[in-house]
Parts: structure tokens; sequence; C-alpha cells
């Protein structure tokens, strides 16, 4: 496999695994009263692994991109 290629396997296993962690996090979020700081700390948590999802998902077409391309084949 291309160094590109591999990158993209890597970046795709961090994001399956932040989903995963997210999926873990909201479901006992949902179990917390609103007012209490461990639904608090969760909230940070989520929007944190949110912004690393969103951060991954770009690097991810960055690196795809030139791999469309004909004279990178």
């Amino acid at each position: 496999m291309s160094d590109r290629l591999d990158d993209l396997r890597t970046t795709s296993d961090a994001l399956l695994a932040h989903t995963g962690r997210l999926h873990a996090l909201e479901l006992e979020k949902r179990t917390l009263d609103p007012h209490s700081q461990r639904y608090l700390d969760l909230s940070l948590q989520i929007e944190d692994l949110g912004t690393s999802i969103a951060t991954m998902t770009s690097i991810e077409r960055e690196v795809a991109e030139p791999l469309d391309r004909p004279d990178h084949r």
C-alpha cells in the first residue's frame, strides 16, 4: 500500500475509534441530570471529540484528493 493509502487507513481507524467513543459518551450522557458536573464533563469531552473528528475528516479529504488525479495512480 502507498504511504497515502496507509495514511488514509490510519485516519479512518482513528475516526472509527473516535466515533465509537463519542457514541458511548452520548449514551452515558443521556442517563444523567443535565445540571450535574458529570454531564458537563461529558459534554466537554464530546465537544473535543467532535472537533477532532472534523479535523480528521478534513485531513482524509486532503490526502484523498491527489489520489483522484490520473497522474497519481
